[in-house]
């Protein structure tokens, strides 16, 4: 299985949409990790499409229809909103979000 992360989306996309036109010609048991792949893609598209999360390196990694999320972000919040945005991703029934809150830095008070 491979991993991928908003910064890898890009190709994600293009190797999606190559991968979907050879649907046909793949064998039973490859089917599983193209489905994979579109999951992992739709999870990164909504991630990039989201103001509140494009910025953070999250990646996703998907196995059947569990979803594994990772990376850094800057709120509780964010890892939340991150982690219903997998779920609501149509074949995905469990999130694994191991994404780490990291504390914004203490703001310098002025004398």
């Amino acid at each position: 299985m491979h991993r991928a992360t908003l910064r890898t989306f890009p190709l994600a996309l293009i190797a999606l949409v190559f991968g979907v036109a050879a649907l046909a010609a793949v064998e039973p048991d490859d089917t599983a990790h193209l489905a994979a792949a579109h999951r992992e893609t739709g999870i990164l598209a909504q991630l990039a499409n989201t103001p509140r999360l494009h910025a953070f390196d999250i990646s996703v990694f998907v196995a059947g229809s569990e979803a594994v999320l990772a990376g850094n972000v800057d709120s509780a919040a964010s890892k939340a909103l991150a982690g219903n945005i997998a779920a609501a991703q149509a074949g995905i029934e469990r999130v694994v979000n191991r994404i780490v809150v990291d504390a914004p830095p203490p703001r310098k008070q002025s004398d």
